[in-house]
């Protein structure tokens, strides 16, 4: 009795998570516009599709918080008639792939109401576009934002635009200039040896980056990543100017300064209380292993004693 109650337990349990799967089933409605991971269909278990996407932008160089909108075209593939949907994703791999995982926010889907990164059309039949307006990160940087197209029953066929398309949140970009954004940001308080990022975007190839740092030269790079380590003790303690230059084969250059402010100080004031802390911690164990050995040396004593009368 015990077993059959244990297999229908099983059974029901199989029979509801059938019925209440609700993503990316063998389902000949499709899912639904709504939020969807890209992880949500297995590549292993689809078909990779011959369709063509296409993705253009409003604006490649937003300035923080402003508004881009993103239109995604399918064209060709298998147009059986059946769902075919895309998704907005922010990088295509990882458990957080929605736009918003880097910042960005969806105020407007292909709908016009709703504010999901899937849409879908019902019955496609060789051409297809999508449309999202959205809000770019607050934080300067540069970001890619994806799409992956899937469609037939159970999500058959999958493609993915792999290329992206690159962005440029920040101050408004010189035209013709390459465009320089330096990690660590301007503000940001350092210690010991960091290294100085810089992400460079333009339209003509990169010759080469130089790195100054308060008006001395401290590294130049001819080809990506465009990165140094830098040593903070050398300076004093208290501000210090970080400039990367970058000129591209146009003859063109452009370039970022920030202010970082090093404090080396506080680093050997933690380090020195290490210190201490652990002396003092070896000091008691010394203390506490050399009373042991007393004890120990007392007690053998009183045994050798004992067996001597």
């Amino acid at each position: 009795m015990k077993k059959l109650n244990v297999m229908f337990l099983l059974g029901a349990v199989s029979l509801a998570a059938v019925l209440l799967s609700p993503v990316m089933v063998a389902s000949p409605g499709g899912i639904g516009d709504s939020d969807q991971e890209y992880g949500c269909v297995d590549p292993c278990h689809a078909v990779h599709s011959s369709s063509v996407i296409t993705m253009t932008a409003s604006t490649l160089e937003p300035l923080p918080g402003g508004s881009v909108t993103v239109t995604v075209t399918v064209t060709g593939a298998e147009a059986d008639n059946t769902p075919l949907g895309v998704m907005l994703l922010s990088s295509l791999g990882g458990d957080n792939t929605q736009p918003s995982a880097t910042g960005w926010t969806i105020t407007a889907d292909t709908s016009g109401v709703t504010k999901f990164n899937y849409n879908e059309v019902q019955s496609y039949a060789g051409s297809a576009t999508f449309e999202w307006t959205l809000t770019a990160p607050s934080t300067p940087g540069i970001y890619k934002l994806y799409a992956r197209e899937v469609h037939g029953d159970g999500a058959k066929y999958v493609n993915d635009f792999l290329t992206g398309l690159q962005f440029v949140v920040g101050e408004a970009v010189p035209p013709g200039k390459p465009f320089v954004l330096i990690t660590p940001s301007s503000g940001s308080e350092v210690s010991g040896t960091i290294t100085v990022i810089a992400d460079v975007v333009s339209e003509a190839a990169i010759e080469y980056a130089v790195l100054t740092i308060n008006g001395v030269v401290e590294g130049n790079l001819s080809s990506a990543p465009y990165a140094w380590d830098v040593d903070t003790t050398k300076y004093v303690d208290g501000p210090i100017t970080v400039n990367v230059t970058a000129a591209d084969s146009n003859g063109s250059k452009g370039y970022q300064e920030v202010t970082l402010t090093v404090n080396n100080a506080a680093e050997s004031e933690y380090l020195l209380s290490w210190l201490a802390t652990m002396a003092a911690g070896s000091v008691a164990i010394v203390a506490i292993v050399g009373i042991l050995i007393v004890i120990a040396l007392y007690m053998r004593a009183r045994l050798m004693g004992g067996r001597g009368s």
